[in-house]
């Protein structure tokens, strides 16, 4: 019954599911007939499941972007795609190619082998013909494109002229594509459940007050520009129920530049950008304005700039995830994590650390230094020289006079945290080092080091000629983040905070425990791409090799190995072992995910690897998993679990 009714809501071209982008611009639904769009449905049932059985078509005919009525013969066998997200559509919808164009994105199994005929900018219509297409996939948003449609048309050559920018497109194109291919059971599959998803997002959302948004392109040279609701990104917005700021007074019209004072008069209630590089260079452009941080969305943690892989570019089979976390973002009330819900309601018993002592004032404990020190309670002037410490001192209620830079100070999540920690003065030189005339100009009462930091090493020597308090602490794993967030709070004597977000993290992590206690453990392994030296295969070591071995993971890089450590490993070594998962994480450059797919992507073998092929492949977020996590740790941890165990966590 299910099927029928995902078919039947193909058949209407995604009319009721809700008012997208369409509008008066939206492509003509397609024509219904007995051969082509009507599927014929014969249902028969086994001892143990229900079998479904369709009809072959022969053709479906459909009014493509053009108002032009289309029939195309199904199963064609040498197929030309020349747009670069129905590559990934066509494939998924049973279909083949002979050639294609460029992708930036891993491309799928069963069309890899297919030539690559230059990228969708460049590919030439002398090329396209070499191939004798039975059928050419173009988009109707690319003029060379539609220029090419009279050739096709004056040598009878089939093609598909399509406008893909949002959902409702997105479905429309899957209905069509899975019937040429007679392949309807992949439709059910793929865009049926993103559109259960999202059918029960907007319906979540229906009932709150209309978010209020500000959608923002950064350009360094030519200025921020102020979006309208057309784009892939803006259509989710407006499927939402968002109200687009930068057209409340007037009608929605071309994108344009805004002055900051403006915007500022503006007073958005949320600020979202995209495109503009990642989320690190579109913070550098908005914030050389002085005025971008004294905004509240900014202040007060609702700026978002959204990841080029979900709103940039179509999120095609993953539209489901692109509209969940966007109304997460801007309908923070509507939804409450489930498993965060659940650990709110389940009991934990804190652990309390016997090695913190609190005597006359000042907290005593022996340090990773292994020296005995005494801190005064609620210090006034601290400098920390470690990212590490700098974060959970934050998370721990605190505040700094002077901290090191570090690229997550600049890249991580823009929340009110991270605004003031970004603000703080920084004290160290472009080659890491403290630059001692800053700190001792400052007169810090305490200062906080890493325990094997050479930086740090360097430093300890000045700060016990100056007679200035210090102190060294990390940790590895949950226990130690819990002991040294208890031993900040301890010393900003803010140990509500403790008690609330220790217990949060603790709540969930056992949530996540209980789910998986009967898995049995994944094979896996941990790489850190570097552009010059190779890849290389990490240990189980640290922070995220104790998370990984906490989830039941088995390192097979280093299975049977005896003090194992880092190394260089070839793409013919990853192979052979042909782990489950493969896990990335830092790297050259900023490490970020798109830095770190340029690297694997120049590996010849690297789309060989089981893991890649099928989608088990994760770059990992640096602000969780290249450091430590800290009160985040819970959100690392069920982040993991998810990508490892899906099935547990749908």
């Amino acid at each position: 019954m299910k099927k029928l009714i995902t078919l039947i809501l193909a058949v209407s071209m995604c009319a009721s599911i809700f008012t997208g982008c369409g509008d008066d611009n939206s492509s003509p639904q397609p024509k219904e007939s007995s051969k082509t769009v009507s599927n014929e449905l014969s249902e028969s049932k086994s001892s143990n499941s229900e079998e479904t059985e369709y009809k072959k078509l022969e053709t479906v005919t459909f009014t493509d972007s053009n108002g032009k009525e289309q029939t195309i013969k199904c199963n064609p066998e040498r197929v030309v795609c020349i747009y670069e997200s129905f590559v990934d559509l066509w494939a998924s919808s049973g279909g083949s190619l002979v050639a294609r164009v460029e992708k930036t994105m891993p491309v799928p199994e069963n069309v890899k082998d297919a030539d690559v005929i230059g990228t969708a900018a460049d590919v030439s219509l002398e090329k396209i013909l070499e191939y004798n297409p039975d059928l050419v996939i173009l988009t109707a948003g690319n003029k060379s494109n539609m220029d090419m449609i009279p050739v096709f048309e004056e040598n009878g050559i089939q093609y598909i002229s399509l406008a893909y920018k949002n959902f409702d497109e997105y479905l429309k194109i899957m209905d069509i594509f899975t019937k040429i291919n007679n392949r309807p059971d992949l439709y059910d599959k793929l865009a049926g459940k993103n559109a259960e998803i999202i059918e029960n997002i907007t319906k979540k959302v229906s009932a709150a007050k209309p978010a209020e948004v500000l959608l923002l392109m950064p350009n360094a040279t030519k200025g921020t520009h102020v979006m309208n609701f057309n784009s892939t990104l803006g259509c989710m917005l407006k499927d939402l129920g968002a109200i687009n700021l930068g057209f409340k007074d007037k009608e929605e019209g071309d994108n344009y530049i805004m002055s900051m004072e403006a915007i500022i008069e503006m007073d958005p209630q949320y600020i979202i950008s995209f495109g503009g590089g990642d989320a690190k260079k579109a913070g550098e452009i908005l914030g050389s304005d002085p005025l971008w941080n004294n905004l509240t969305a900014v202040k007060e943690g609702r700026y978002y700039h959204m990841p080029t892989e979900l709103y940039m570019n179509k999120p095609n089979h993953r539209y489901g995830e692109a509209y969940a976390n966007l109304a997460k973002l801007i309908y923070p009330e509507v939804f409450v994590d489930e498993t965060s819900a659940k650990a709110e309601n389940t009991s934990v018993t804190l652990p309390h650390s016997d090695k913190f002592k609190e005597v006359d004032g000042k907290i005593v404990f022996i340090d990773k230094l292994d020296r005995k020190v005494e801190i005064k309670k609620n210090p006034e002037r601290v400098a920390i020289a470690d990212y590490n410490s700098l974060d959970l001192w934050y998370g721990a209620g605190g505040k700094a006079i002077l901290r090191t830079d570090h690229i997550l100070t600049t890249s991580r999540s823009q929340d009110e945290l991270t605004k003031q920690i970004q603000q703080v003065e920084i004290m160290s030189d472009s080659d890491g080092s403290v630059n001692l005339e800053v700190l001792l100009d400052k007169e810090p009462d305490l200062v906080i080091v890493a325990p094997r930091s050479k930086s740090s090493q360097e430093l300890i020597p000045v700060l016990e000629k100056n007679n200035i308090p210090f102190f060294a602490y990390d940790h590895e794993d949950f226990a130690g983040f819990l002991e040294e967030y208890e031993l900040f709070c301890m010393l900003n004597d803010r140990m509500d905070l403790y008690e609330k977000i220790a217990a949060d993290n603790m709540s969930r992590i056992n949530a996540v425990k209980e789910k998986i206690k009967n898995v049995e453990p994944v094979t896996m392994v941990m790489l850190l791409p570097h552009a010059d030296k190779g890849v290389y295969a990490l240990t189980n070591s640290g922070y995220l090799g104790n998370l990984c071995s906490e989830l039941k993971t088995v390192n097979v890089a280093f299975k049977g190995e005896e003090n194992p450590k880092n190394s260089v490993i070839s793409m013919e070594k990853l192979i052979e072992m042909d782990p489950e998962f493969i896990l990335s994480r830092g790297g050259s450059g900023d490490g970020s995910e798109e830095t770190a797919l340029n690297i694997y992507n120049k590996i010849p073998l690297w789309n060989e690897l089981t893991a890649v092929k099928e989608g088990r492949f994760k770059h990992l977020p640096g602000e969780l998993f290249l450091y430590h996590a800290n009160t985040r740790y819970a959100e690392a941890y069920e982040y993991l679990a998810k990508f490892l165990y899906p099935d547990l966590f749908k």
